[in-house]
């Protein structure tokens, strides 16, 4: 199903980055836009100094003269006229002196040259004020000595105020130059920053284009292959499921509820609640995470009939569920399950004469009713263990026909780990001796819940097997563990090995390493086989592993808790429960 596009974390953390570097363009272009308008403000303050200076030069002048005018020429009627002219000239330049003290305030040199020369201007104007008192009051001598003296104050204001104009003019062509630098910097700082963010907003553009369209075309694929697996799920000739971890059927196509009649989308369903009680271990490995060989597993449909199916797991990728698939064999479960009734039939009543028969063979043989000809002797040794060869056969087939029909009950009880290998190793010790083989027991001892005849008959017959495969001076060596869930048993020998090949085949019925091993080794090919059965009815596991030349190692693991809990009723994992 087509998702949101979501932003890629890579191009928004590239975009942040380069967005931070335009905002640092940015400021550094306002910056020097900043320092472009204080330094526009600063000459602008410059030009009314030096127009301040000017006028105040001016007004200097004007008060100078009329003084003078006034100290030689009082006899020309301006008695009253320049005194009060002067005194107005006074005033405008006290106020801009006032002026130029406040718009040098931000520049202390500056300050300091406009208090000198405001000091200079008001001690020349009161001096010149002394003359024209001196010049009211009669003493024109008096006033000319007093007019005199002005003008050494009057050459020391001049004299400051050309190193202040001076001082204007070399800080207004600095200035200049600053202004024109600011302003290229400013231009450029503007220009990159607009540049570079439209290229990365290009760029960013057509790499956000590109990848929603590669999340598009991912979509499409997403969308279509799940169109696909839809239209497997629902048209496969096999029923297929979708299951929680804890049974519960998520989804199941068309298949699933034809054969049970039970559909996942119109109610809730556990497929634990439709198995029998025998295919129950098989399934809880599947839903463990065990995804093994293919298992077969009983279930009662809607109608209460029997559904068999050849089913295989495994694990959703992403999903967390488990998907089953299982095949409808049925018919064939049927028909196996009538070829083994025939076969224990068979069996069953070839048991009780061979049984006789043996009897009959073990009485001669042993001498009690006489003794024939060595030639006859030899033969009616070897129709004794044939015959023993034909009866252990027999029981064979008969205990995994059973185990395989449910037939066979398993009785669960508490037992001890290492009581169980002890008693398998005591029971194995004449087959050891003949054979030159040690057995060693390296069990440990922990509790567990099993059927104690049964799991000693697979620790039997893997001994035996081991024992049988071992050269003469070998150690065969059994071992337990325990883990917080499972149960471990091993079987190790120092034989010939197993070809990797042929490390499952071992445990099919018939089935040997070696076709001249039921001849030499006196095997029937039903032990392994019998040794799973009774290990899965356990809901347990057991493989093989081997390295050809060094010795073969046989495994058992049992789910403790898994046991246990089922060990509530005795008969909780009964194989005679087929319904």
């Amino acid at each position: 199903m087509a998702g949101r596009t979501t932003f890629p974390r890579w191009l928004g953390a590239l975009f942040a980055l380069s967005f931070c570097f335009v905002i640092a363009l940015a400021l550094s272009a306002v910056n020097a836009s900043v320092r472009l308008q204080r330094a526009g403000q600063r000459v602008s303050t410059l030009s009314r100094i030096q127009g301040l200076l000017q006028d105040l030069d001016g007004q200097y002048g004007w008060a100078d003269w009329l003084t003078d005018h006034y100290c030689h020429g009082a006899s020309t009627g301006d008695a009253g006229y320049v005194p009060s002219l002067v005194l107005a000239v006074e005033g405008h330049n006290d106020a801009r002196l006032k002026a130029l003290l406040q718009l040098s305030a931000t520049e202390p040199a500056e300050l300091r040259q406009m208090r000198r020369l405001s000091a200079d201007v008001r001690n020349s104007v009161s001096v010149l004020n002394r003359s024209i008192a001196l010049q009211q009051a009669g003493q024109p001598t008096a006033a000319g000595a007093a007019y005199q003296r002005s003008q050494l104050t009057n050459h020391l204001f001049y004299k400051h105020y050309g190193e202040a104009q001076a001082q204007m003019v070399a800080d207004q062509a600095a200035l200049a130059g600053r202004l024109r630098g600011a302003a290229r910097k400013a231009k450029l700082f503007a220009w990159s920053a607009s540049s570079l963010a439209l290229l990365l907003l290009g760029v960013y553009a057509a790499l956000l284009l590109r990848d929603v369209r590669q999340r598009n075309e991912a979509v499409r694929a997403l969308t279509t292959s799940e169109r696909r697996y839809r239209s497997l799920f629902e048209n496969a000739s096999d029923a297929v499921l979708l299951l929680q971890p804890n049974g519960l059927v998520v989804a199941a196509n068309s298949q699933w509820t034809r054969l049970t009649g039970y559909d996942p989308a119109l109610e809730t369903l556990s497929i634990l609640s439709l198995v029998t009680a025998r295919s129950r271990p098989a399934l809880l490995n599947f839903l463990a995470g065990h995804f093994g060989d293919a298992a077969q597993i009983e279930l009662l449909s809607k109608d209460s009939s029997l559904v068999v199916l050849e089913m295989s797991a495994g694990s959703r990728e992403g999903a967390g569920l488990i998907e089953a698939i299982g095949r409808d064999v049925s018919k064939r479960a049927e028909t196996e399950r009538l070829q083994s009734e025939f076969i224990a039939n068979v069996s069953h009543e070839l048991r009780t004469p061979l049984t006789s028969m043996r009897g009959s063979l073990g009485l001669l043989a042993s001498g009690r009713l006489g003794t024939l000809p060595g030639h006859g002797q030899r033969m009616l040794e070897l129709a004794h263990g044939n015959t023993e060869r034909l009866v252990k056969l027999v029981n064979d087939i008969l205990d995994y026909e059973r185990l395989n029909s449910g037939k066979l009950r398993v009785e669960l009880s508490d037992c001890d780990a290492r009581a169980l290998v002890q008693s398998a190793i005591e029971s194995m010790a004449g087959l050891a001796q003949k054979q030159r083989v040690r057995l060693v027991s390296e069990a440990v001892s922990f509790r567990l819940v099993v059927d104690p005849d049964r799991m000693q008959q697979v620790l039997r017959n893997l001994i035996s097997n081991a024992v049988k495969f071992s050269p003469a001076g070998a150690v065969v060596t059994i071992r337990t563990a325990q883990s917080s869930s499972e149960a471990e048993f091993a079987v190790i020998d120092q034989g010939r090995g197993i070809p990797s090949g042929l490390l499952e085949a071992v445990f099919e019925r018939f089935r040997q390493v070696d076709s001249s091993d039921s001849r030499d080794k006196g095997g029937t090919g039903l032990g392994l086989p019998i040794c799973r059965a009774i290990v899965t009815q356990h809901g347990g596991r057991i493989w093989a592993e081997s390295t050809p030349g060094k010795g073969s190692r046989f495994v058992i693991r049992l789910p403790l808790e898994r046991v246990r809990t089922a060990a509530g009723p005795v008969t909780a994992l009964s194989a005679d429960a087929v319904r």
